[in-house]
C-alpha cells in the first residue's frame, strides 16, 4: 500500500517551527504511528468542505481550498481558529504506519462497517495490553435466573449490594440506557515464573492474593477502556459508552461467558484453556450495533470437580452454587465482624487478614 504523506504546519511565537505528519492509507490517518481516522483516497481539494476528525488536541479539523481549519468540538456550527496549509508531497508511506488501513478505509465510508470496527476494536484491545476482546449482545438469558435463585437462597451474606439496583445487574441496557451491545475484555495477571507452591508451603510468611501484588487493576483497566474508547471515537465520531471495572452492578462472568471468552467453571469463575482463571475483566458498554461472538458452549470441566473437594471451608453446596458465607474472600474482605470460630481453623495462615 503507498499513499500520500499531507504534512501541517504551524508556527508558534518564539519556538521553531513544529511539524505533525499524517500518513493517508488507503483512507487511514496517522499520528505518531496511530491510525485515527478515514480521508479516503482524495486529496485536500476533493474533499472541500468535510469535517475531519483528527487527534489534534481533540479538536475537528475541515479541509477546504487547500487549506485545514481548525474548528471547535461543536460540530458543523463551529467558530474558525486557526488556518494552517496543507504540503502534499510525493513521499510514499510504509505499510507498517497503519496495519488496520482497510478496515478503517472502510470505516470512513458513508455507511459504517460495524464488522470491520469490532475486528479494530478487538486489535485496539490487544495493542492496550488486554489478552482477549469479546462482543456480546444484551441479553443474559440463563444468567439472570441463576442469580435470582442464589439470592434467594441466601449465599450472598452480607453483600447487600448484590440485591440492590432491580433487574439492573443482568440487564446492562437498564443500567446504562441505549446500550446496544457489551465489550469484554480479559487481561491476565499471573506471571510466567512465580513459584506459588513453594512461596505457599512456607507457613511462617504471610500470603498476598496475586491479584493483588501489583498497581490497582480498578484504575489501570478503567484508563485504558477510556483509551479505547477515545480511539473508536477517533474513528467513527462520538458515540454512547460506560466503562466498568468492579464499579457497578454487572455480571461480568455472564458477559465473559457470552462473549466468548471463556465458561464458567464449577468454581463459580470464568475459566480460559490459556489462562485458568487468572485474569481480570473489564467491561465498555457501547450503543453501537456491532456484531456478537459465539458464546463458549463447551463445558470444558468435564467430569473433574478437584476445584469442589479442594475448598477447606467447604463453600460450595453444588456444582456452580456458592455459598459466600463460607468462602475465604467473603470471609476476610466482605464480612464486617469476625470470622466464625468454627471456619478458623480451615482457612489456614490467618496472617493474611492483618496485612
Amino acid at each position: 500500500m503507498r499513499g500520500t504523506l499531507h504534512q501541517l504546519e504551524t508556527r508558534r511565537p518564539g519556538r521553531d517551527q513544529p511539524s505533525v505528519e499524517f500518513t493517508h492509507l488507503s483512507g487511514g490517518v496517522k499520528r505518531g504511528g496511530k491510525c485515527i481516522g478515514g480521508l479516503g483516497h482524495e486529496s485536500p481539494e476533493r474533499i472541500s468542505g468535510r469535517i475531519i476528525r483528527m487527534r489534534l488536541s481533540g479538536r475537528l479539523w475541515r479541509v477546504g481550498g487547500g487549506l485545514i481549519e481548525k474548528i471547535a468540538a461543536s460540530g458543523r456550527a463551529a467558530r474558525r481558529v486557526r488556518q494552517v496549509p496543507v504540503r502534499q508531497t510525493d513521499t510514499p508511506a510504509h505499510p507498517y504506519h497503519c496495519r488496520n488501513a482497510r478496515r478503517l478505509e472502510a470505516m470512513s465510508s458513508t455507511t459504517l462497517d460495524p464488522a470491520a470496527l469490532a475486528d479494530s476494536i478487538k486489535e485496539w484491545g490487544r495493542e492496550l495490553g488486554f489478552q482477549q476482546v469479546g462482543i456480546t449482545g444484551v441479553e443474559l438469558g440463563e444468567h439472570e435466573a441463576h442469580l435470582e435463585r442464589w439470592l434467594a437462597a441466601g449465599y450472598h451474606g452480607e453483600m447487600d449490594y448484590m440485591a440492590a439496583h432491580g433487574s439492573k445487574r443482568s440487564h446492562p441496557e437498564q443500567l446504562v440506557p441505549g446500550t446496544l451491545r457489551v465489550v469484554s475484555l480479559r487481561m491476565d495477571y499471573l506471571p510466567g515464573d512465580t513459584r506459588m507452591a513453594e512461596q505457599l508451603a512456607q507457613p511462617e510468611k504471610a500470603y498476598v492474593s496475586r491479584y493483588a501484588l501489583g498497581r490497582d487493576y480498578h484504575k489501570l483497566i478503567r484508563k485504558r477502556l477510556q483509551q479505547l474508547a477515545e480511539r473508536v471515537q477517533q474513528v467513527i465520531g462520538p458515540f454512547g459508552f460506560r466503562a466498568f471495572v468492579d464499579s457497578a452492578p454487572v455480571l461480568e462472568k455472564a458477559v465473559a461467558q457470552q462473549a466468548g471468552l471463556g465458561w464458567i467453571g464449577k468454581n463459580t469463575l470464568v475459566l480460559n484453556r490459556k489462562a485458568g482463571s487468572w485474569f481480570f475483566l473489564g467491561e465498555l458498554f457501547v450503543d453501537i450495533e456491532l456484531p456478537v461472538d459465539e458464546p463458549t458452549a463447551r463445558d470444558h470441566c468435564g467430569s473433574c470437580h478437584a476445584c469442589l473437594d479442594i475448598c477447606p471451608t467447604e463453600a460450595f453446596v453444588g456444582e456452580r452454587v456458592l455459598d459466600a458465607r463460607r468462602c475465604i474472600s467473603y470471609l476476610t474482605i466482605e464480612l464486617k465482624g469476625p470470622i466464625p470460630v468454627e471456619l478458623r481453623s480451615k482457612i489456614g495462615n490467618l496472617s493474611l487478614i492483618h496485612i
